[in-house]
């Protein structure tokens, strides 16, 4: 299964880390500085976007049309930006909070924008694809609840209630929080959702689809719209996320990241590129990325996809600018007081434009951080 090799090879990368020599901070320590040797084993997705693209190039066709022939990925790539390029966030950090979780129930809060990171804790050492490993995190209801096996929930990032692994039946990948509701994803096509992330109801697919990470996302499109992607090909989508009904157009291709935004779906599965306007109902073959995307969000009026050594943007699935950035390395993003945030095994990197990336901080040796969720405090 697609999850389970990709946590094989996280296990690897932290090993071979681990093993160039780490010194270990504490669990209550301040965690700054740049990227040094060491193993680390929305959501605020911005809905507010702006309107869809006229008329003309980029329009979808009906369900399967293959509307963008360019190989390169749309746009012609921008030249290179070399990481450690000023990070510009003017004003004082927020009231926000920034929570990122991983392997063996590890998490960690930033209050200012990324730069420093506090609080940080875990349940076990070297975890592994176990009971203990968070893969996900989302803010609601005045509340941060992380996911994966089991269920953790936190009011501010630091103080966190751990309910085990009793109120779920499978693992949990993606998960997001509207009007008064959670909604999640997971293993074998589980689909749960609760009213207070304590008490979970499934209501199931299938048994064959696995959600990945960043594998659900809600449009306020169509009076709102759940969609879920699978790494089995298949692309759902609910209107209370309790029953579900198949996408169609573009079943070949596998997806395991999608965001909302400029009232469309854009799902994406390694360089894979579809798009939906109905709110899930039929999707359409965009384009193929130069490499293979790790983590998309909405923001500032755009898509952001991020890959190894390249920051993808566009503003409407269908074109798309390849900006390369030197150094860069895929992993999961979020958008939260005017700041991207990238969190990649034992690194986070910064950014004001979802372009321009900063220098790695590295977050401290210890397990691997899997996902990363914005709140307001």
């Amino acid at each position: 299964m697609m999850d389970r090799f990709d946590s094989i090879g996280r296990a690897a990368v932290a090993l071979r880390l681990l093993c160039l020599g780490v010194i270990c901070l504490s669990a209550s320590a301040c965690i700054t500085g740049t990227l040094a040797p060491g193993s680390g084993g929305a959501p605020s997705e911005d809905l507010a976007g702006g309107g869809i693209p006229a008329a003309g190039s980029g329009e979808l066709g009906p369900g399967g049309t293959d509307l963008a022939s360019s190989s390169s990925g749309g746009d012609p790539a921008g030249a290179p930006t070399d990481l450690g390029t000023a990070f510009d966030a003017s004003g004082p950090a927020g009231p926000g909070v920034f929570v990122a979780v991983g392997y063996g129930g590890r998490r960690a809060r930033s209050l200012d924008r990324g730069l420093t990171w506090v609080d940080d804790q875990q349940l076990v050492a070297n975890g592994g694809d176990d009971t203990n490993l968070l893969r996900t995190v989302v803010w609601g209801a005045g509340q941060f609840v992380a996911l994966g096996w089991r269920v953790m929930t936190s009011p501010d990032g630091k103080l966190w209630t751990d309910a085990g692994t009793a109120p779920l039946d499978q693992w949990v990948g993606a998960a997001t929080y509207v009007a008064g509701k959670y909604v999640a994803v997971g293993g074998y096509g589980s689909r749960i959702v609760s009213s207070n992330a304590v008490s979970w109801t499934d209501h199931a697919v299938d048994t064959d689809a696995s959600h990945s990470h960043d594998g659900l996302a809600f449009g306020d499109v169509l009076g709102g719209r759940f969609v879920s992607v699978s790494d089995s090909g298949k692309r759902r989508y609910s209107t209370a996320g309790t029953a579900w009904v198949d996408g169609q157009g573009a079943t070949g291709t596998a997806s395991t990241h999608v965001a909302f935004g400029n009232g469309r779906f854009v799902a994406i599965g390694g360089k894979a590129v579809v798009v939906s306007t109905d709110g899930g109902a039929t999707w359409a073959t965009s384009t193929t990325l130069a490499a293979d995307v790790a983590g998309v969000v909405f923001a500032q009026g755009h898509f952001t996809a991020i890959a190894s050594g390249h920051a993808f943007t566009s503003t409407d699935g269908l074109a798309w600018t390849d900006h390369v950035v030197n150094g860069l390395s895929g992993g999961y993003v979020v958008y939260g007081d005017s700041t991207y945030i990238l969190v990649n095994y034992g690194s986070v990197r910064r950014s004001s434009d979802g372009i321009a990336w900063g220098a790695p901080i590295n977050l401290g040796s210890g397990n691997a951080f899997e996902f990363i969720a914005f709140g307001m405090l």
